[in-house]
């Protein structure tokens, strides 16, 4: 804890600290205690969680023993080998790309993968040759008209929807990169470093999200970015204005990148101190300040416009988050696209003609009248479960297709990142600029997960958040080399 900072800032700081480790011993506990419960992709991975618990802990042992043993590689033995995990990662999205049809059904990101090549044959959503179940789709689902703007860009800049798959994996590999750089940036340290960089390379190069283009692999840039530039030792103007720009980019890519720069709002003004400021204090600062308000203005006026664009009306939106929290709190579908009750009575107020403002009060109400209904023991089960959705399967919503002895490898190598998250709860604090950024992660995690269980709950949401994760792991790895307090970091 830093010695120099107030009594406020050290409870507050606490109190990350204390809400980070009763979030990980839950989500332990209830992968351990709960399994697999059936609501979605059920036989997901066929061995026990406890099991599997205790796979990860043997890797987990001798990983930390390689630590002791051998300590750090070189810096030459270190860019060879993280060289050769990029070349495999890339190889394996190659392989992905190249054997896969693009025209492949993959639910909404076939949506918009076909909105996207309306775009570019001169279509909009309001054209007469848009079905009406795609117009209903984007009006539900408005953001991702931004993202089939850019497909549709790209696409048609290269005149092959190939060149769409292969920005998606470029932004995948950059991601894996950029989480790599980052450890060493905040660590110093290369075991951990490279660890994490072998550690993260399966997520990435195995599953579809990979390659396919759609708002995970093109969002995941944006949050590695944000942790990446969060790590640098860039002058304080030039790295608020490209904070600002990542989120502001990324945020019209994927919302929920959102909960990254507010974590990091909220960290700075736990941790912040007058020398924190004292760089905006001239000239550059105040230009900086000014270009990213202009940044966000700008981001607050671009996503409308290009909507606007290509035939989306603000009055023809269908949803608001008020239906996302309904989604959130189904009972009978835990909080996933499983359940009914909530679309049956979104279609209910469409057919009725409810405006906007009536849907977001019908669809608040049914949400807290869901919570209000389970009472504390319905709850605990419920958000229980919910947790368990989330953080209970290892291939992050991707195993359906996949060997089970591949699927069970990768819930080994999940629960051996949950236990080093929970390592990190324990193994001393950092002291200086490393404890904010401690607290910046843990916070993003807190939020990832409240996200989780206030609306739709589903693994794969957490694979976008993989740089947060494993930055966090790299932290944590950094910090167990146990021979002498002296070489700590």
């Amino acid at each position: 804890m830093p010695k120099e900072g107030n009594l406020t800032r050290r409870i507050l700081f606490r109190f990350v600290d204390v809400l980070y480790l009763i979030m990980m011993v839950l989500i332990l506990g209830v992968t351990v205690i709960i399994e697999k419960n059936g609501i979605y992709y059920p036989g997901v991975y066929t061995i026990p969680n406890l099991a599997c618990y205790g796979l990860a802990g043997i890797l987990l042992l001798l990983l930390v023993a390689a630590y002791q043993h051998f300590g750090q590689p070189s810096e030459k033995l270190y860019k060879g080998l993280v060289a050769a995990v990029m070349l495999i990662t890339a190889a394996g999205i190659t392989a992905f790309i190249v054997t896969t049809s693009p025209d492949e059904p993959v639910s909404d990101m076939m949506r918009v993968r076909n909105m996207a090549r309306n775009f570019s044959a001169g279509l909009n959503i309001a054209s007469p040759e848009i079905e009406k179940s795609e117009w209903a789709y984007f009006m539900k689902f408005y953001y991702n008209i931004n993202l089939a703007a850019l497909f549709s860009w790209i696409n048609s800049l290269f005149g092959s929807w190939y060149a769409v798959e292969a920005a998606g994996g470029l932004c995948t590999l950059l991601s894996l990169l950029l989480i790599t750089l980052s450890v060493k940036n905040i660590t110093g340290n290369r075991f951990a470093s490279l660890a994490v960089c072998i550690l993260t390379a399966p997520f990435l190069a195995l599953t579809k999200r990979a390659y396919v283009p759609y708002t995970d692999n093109f969002g995941l840039i944006f949050a590695a970015l944000i942790i990446w530039l969060s790590t640098t030792r860039l002058k304080a103007p030039y790295k608020l204005v490209l904070l600002v720009l990542a989120s502001v980019v990324g945020f019209w890519i994927k919302a929920t990148i959102a909960i990254l720069p507010l974590a990091l709002i909220l960290t700075l003004i736990i941790h912040a101190r007058k020398e924190h400021f004292s760089a905006l204090m001239n000239r550059r600062g105040a230009a900086a300040i000014l270009l990213s308000a202009l940044i966000i203005f700008g981001g607050m006026k671009a996503g409308p416009a290009i909507r606007e664009h290509y035939g989306f009306s603000e009055s023809n939106r269908m949803v608001s988050w008020h239906y996302f929290f309904m989604f959130g709190q189904d009972t009978k579908g835990m909080g996933t696209a499983k359940g009914k009750a909530f679309r049956e009575l979104w279609k209910q107020k469409f057919q009725e003609g409810a405006t906007l403002e009536e849907q977001r009060a019908a669809f608040l109400r049914q949400g807290l009248d869901w919570i209000r209904e389970r009472g504390f023991r319905g709850n605990l089960d419920f958000y229980s479960k919910k947790l368990d959705i989330a953080y209970n399967d290892g291939y992050l919503g991707a195993a359906q297709k996949h060997p089970s002895a591949l699927v069970n490898s990768m819930q080994v190598l999940w629960d051996m990142l949950l236990l080093i998250l929970l390592a990190g709860a324990f193994r001393g604090s950092w002291k200086d600029r490393r404890r904010g950024f401690m607290c910046f992660l843990k916070a993003s995690l807190l939020g990832v997960t409240m996200y989780l269980m206030l609306f739709e709950d589903r693994a794969k949401y957490l694979w976008m958040f993989l740089p947060v994760f494993m930055t966090f792991a790299g932290m944590t790895l950094a910090r167990m080399d146990f021979r002498s307090k002296a070489q700590l970091p």
